[in-house]
């Protein structure tokens, strides 16, 4: 299963793992804008209006700007080390990054 996210023109696709690391975030970066959703987690059309979806990408552009989102994936990547789950695509070929 998979997502797509369309700004203008542009389609982004994510896998499962990528969507809700995503969801994730964006629930702890804008609890009161990610509460409109109520099924973040599967694909049945729930999602935010245009002008909510442009405030969303706005709060995520701020914490990128400021680096917050550095220290949110310092701790998910601690985290997924100590479980053994880090996902294939932080993996290059057979050297782990961690």
């Amino acid at each position: 299963m998979g997502f797509e996210i369309w700004s203008g023109s542009d389609q982004y696709r994510f896998g499962q793992f990528e969507w809700r690391t995503l969801a994730d975030y964006s629930r702890h970066v804008a609890p009161r804008l990610t509460s409109v959703c109520r099924h973040w987690y599967t694909n049945d059309g729930d999602g935010l209006n245009a002008n909510l979806a442009r405030e969303l990408g706005a709060e995520l552009q701020h914490s990128v700007d400021t680096c917050s989102i550095d220290d949110y994936a310092r701790q998910l990547f601690a985290v997924l080390c100590k479980e053994n789950s880090v996902p294939d695509f932080a993996l290059r070929g057979r050297v782990r990054l961690w």
